[in-house]
């Protein structure tokens, strides 16, 4: 009985998580069973590994792969600084900061997964213009946060947007150039990881010291 109480209480404690896993869980079987029932694509190729699919050897995209760990390393650390900090200090400028990075981060990385820009090429879209729209939107914010920004180690930033710039402007000038071009985009999001890392780790043992809290 104590057992059967003990469960029932870490479910309890834990229902919104829990109800968070099944919600994520649901949409995506059901976003496989829309993919499968509408576009025809059988079960295989939506669930298996696409090296297993294609019969390539595992090394086949080792630099991209390592690429995403990275990106969503990042999105984890941001997403869990939000909640520390507002939890800590209420609305803030870095819970707004790491908040839109959470999100931004989350965005290149699924474009990165699922290459949306690449399609949207395909589809007639100027892929130029998802650069412009990531590029606007970054620069947008990072002007509106200058001060927060430079309270933080931004010449980790700079250095990762130089490369992941470099990358960019190579893919456009020069798209059959890969190592290149991929060498500078790795160099651009492990910098990204890193200045991510280095400032959500200061800014909550900053905020636990009560030395940066900064109402938003």
């Amino acid at each position: 009985m104590n057992v059967l109480s003990s469960v029932f209480s870490n479910l309890l404690k834990g229902k919104y998580y829990l109800l968070a896993g099944i919600l994520i869980i649901a949409f995506i079987i059901g976003a496989t069973e829309f993919i499968h029932q509408v576009r025809g694509i059988p079960y295989a190729d939506l669930t298996r590994d696409p090296n297993t699919i294609s019969l390539k050897p595992k090394y086949i995209g080792f630099v991209s792969q390592i690429g995403l760990f990275f990106w969503f390393g990042t999105v984890s650390l941001c997403l869990a600084s939000a909640i520390i900090l507002k939890h800590l200090a209420g609305d803030s400028l870095y819970v707004l900061y790491f908040r839109f990075f959470s999100f931004f981060t989350f965005v290149l990385g699924v474009d990165d997964v699922f290459m949306l820009h690449d399609e949207s090429a395909h589809r007639g879209i100027n892929e130029k213009v998802i650069y412009i729209i990531y590029i606007v939107s970054l620069l947008y914010f990072l002007v509106k946060s200058f001060k927060l920004v430079f309270k933080t180690n931004f010449v980790l930033l700079f250095i990762a947007g130089l490369f992941l710039g470099l990358s960019v402007l190579w893919d456009v000038l020069y798209s059959s150039d890969y190592f290149i071009e991929d060498s500078f985009k790795i160099i651009g999001i492990v910098f990204w990881f890193l200045y991510f890392l280095d400032t959500t780790i200061k800014s909550v043992i900053n905020t636990t010291r009560g030395t940066i809290i900064e109402k938003a």
